[in-house]
């Protein structure tokens, strides 16, 4: 009973963030941050609770505007789901990636990977792929997690294999640091 309550209590918790954020209106809180050390932190918090976990960033910080605890959210939704569906042996690794026009980063596991039938469903609400549906997934993450990427303008994508595991891509669009806008929009 207790954890069927837990259960219920997340569901509840993933539906009302799903509903705030599907109010395009609401505010969110943009600021700029160093998305390494961001990763850094929940990859830390992550790792206190599951073994196998690696970060893969560059040397260098890696500046983005967006909103922190979103990305946070995020982070952790798709390490939570490399976890939930990689085996004993977890290889998992949250990696950053930058370039000129982008920004963003990557979630590889190991796991049981995704039928090509269900790739195109997994990011629906309630979905989940009959290989899953032992675990105790409710079927809203990937759904939220797509909501959070989309209300920074980016896009997420996976590319999986059964039994060779998945990879899910965030890409958002790189942003200039306020530092860079008060003194590049005085050039002619």
């Amino acid at each position: 009973i207790k954890e069927q309550i837990l259960q219920i209590g997340k569901l509840l918790d993933n539906l009302l963030t799903i509903a705030r954020y599907d109010n395009r209106n609401m505010p969110m809180n943009m600021s700029s941050f160093d998305l390494c050390r961001l990763a850094s932190e929940v990859t830390s918090a992550f790792s206190r609770l599951h073994t196998g976990i690696n970060l893969q960033k560059p040397e260098h910080a890696v500046p983005i505007t967006a909103d922190a605890e979103m990305l946070r959210q995020l982070m952790y939704i798709l390490l939570d789901n490399a976890v939930k569906y990689s085996g004993n042996d977890k290889k998992i690794v949250l990696g950053i990636t930058q370039n000129k026009n982008e920004t963003g980063f990557y979630v590889t596991d190991n796991g049981i990977g995704i039928e090509k039938q269900d790739l195109t469903h997994i990011f629906e609400r309630f979905w989940r792929a009959d290989k899953s549906r032992n675990s105790r997934g409710l079927g809203l993450g990937l759904s939220l997690a797509r909501l959070i990427v989309e209300l920074h303008g980016g896009q997420i994508k996976v590319k999986s294999e059964p039994g060779c595991g998945s990879t899910f891509d965030v890409i958002l669009p790189a942003q200039r640091t306020v530092f860079e806008k008060s003194h590049g929009d005085n050039e002619a």
